[in-house]
């Protein structure tokens, strides 16, 4: 069979079966996944009925492709209410509580991987999908707990269909610092604040420090061609209620996100430098994880490109909501799950 028809009747195959998709998206939906506390076995019991019992390991011998899905959990959201959470398809949008992030995704795998297994003459090699908890945990007992005890987790390349556009292929993940500063200063009464020191006003003081971690240069390789400006989220300790008062002590946790070419070295010199001598300033980092990518020129990387562009098409918009009344495009999961089992084909078909 030509290759163009093989492509063709892939795509074909995985629109015959929207409904299907749709409704293995309110499956998982439905399968209540919080984090916290993170519990994921309902979720993972709802994936495993929709693979069936016909996915197994292949014992010929095999190029492995991995597609890992970073998460069952959902993140917890404040409006427990929401008549969204349990998935409605209203208007070609599917709503329903990690329908975007990231149970509409699992299910277009899903799909895909069905599509291809029904296919197994077309292409040589072993597809395996990973379906990890604990992703709002930072996956350590999830996804690094599969590639460090799991053989069939750890495959040649990976494809990962995290929150995004399918119009979109990242070839990179920002790095992360985050740290903890705590201020400290002396209570006084609010009539007598020349009495005191004010930890807020410390507090401020360290919070321009970090910002001016914004003006750092980003010394990117070459083949990455932009690199996102590192950006921090501060919150600040509120003084609660009671009599107006000089706050003694107040705290801020930062989560600052490194682009290719800024490290976790050039941030902890810089807290180092503007922040230790600061009085009555302690600061600690809590948790940092350098930035890396997989050179855009890569063949998986360039396969990606092809397969959005033949089924997105140029000047396509994609829509994706994360916010409570969370919802992706009916539509678009077809298409994600139509350029999944392409990357997965042009990745593994015979040479």
């Amino acid at each position: 069979m030509a290759e163009s028809s093989v492509r063709s009747q892939l795509k074909s195959q995985i629109s015959l079966r929207k409904q299907d998709i749709i409704s293995a998206t309110h499956y998982l939906v439905a399968a209540a996944s919080l984090n916290p506390p993170g519990d994921t076995t309902l979720v993972a019991e709802a994936a495993a009925d929709l693979l069936g019992k016909d996915f197994k390991r292949s014992s010929r011998p095999k190029t492995c492709l991995q597609w890992t899905h970073g998460h069952l959990s959902d993140l917890r959201t404040p409006q427990l209410d929401s008549p969204t959470l349990d998935g409605v398809l209203k208007d070609g949008r599917v709503y329903g509580r990690g329908v975007s992030d990231l149970k509409g995704g699992i299910a277009a795998s899903i799909m895909a991987a069905t599509v291809l297994a029904e296919q197994k003459h077309l292409w040589s090699g072993e597809v395996v999908l990973t379906l990890a908890g604990d992703e709002e945990s930072m996956g350590s007992l999830g996804t690094k707990w599969l590639l460090d005890n799991v053989e069939a987790a750890r495959g040649d390349a990976m494809v990962c269909g995290d929150v995004g556009s399918p119009n979109v292929v990242r070839f990179g993940e920002k790095g992360f610092c985050w740290f903890e500063i705590t201020a400290c200063g002396v209570s006084a009464h609010g009539a007598h604040v020349h009495k005191g020191i004010n930890a807020i006003d410390r507090l401020r003081k360290v919070l321009d420090a970090v910002e001016r971690l914004e003006n750092f240069v980003v010394d990117a390789p070459r083949e990455v061609s932009k690199a996102i400006a590192a950006a921090s989220q501060v919150s600040e300790a509120a003084p609660g209620e009671g009599e107006p008062q000089t706050l003694h002590e107040a705290t801020a946790e930062g989560d600052i996100r490194l682009p290719v070419g800024i490290s976790v070295a050039q941030v902890e010199e810089h807290l180092h430098k503007s922040l230790d001598a600061m009085p009555g300033v302690s600061w600690r980092m809590i948790r940092s994880h350098k930035p890396t990518y997989t050179s855009p020129t890569h063949p998986l990387v360039q396969t990606a490109l092809s397969a959005s562009e033949e089924v997105m098409g140029l000047g396509t918009k994609s829509v994706v909501n994360m916010r409570v009344d969370e919802y992706v495009m009916a539509g678009e999961l077809v298409k994600v799950a139509q350029i999944h089992a392409l990357i997965a084909y042009e990745f593994l078909k015979p040479k």
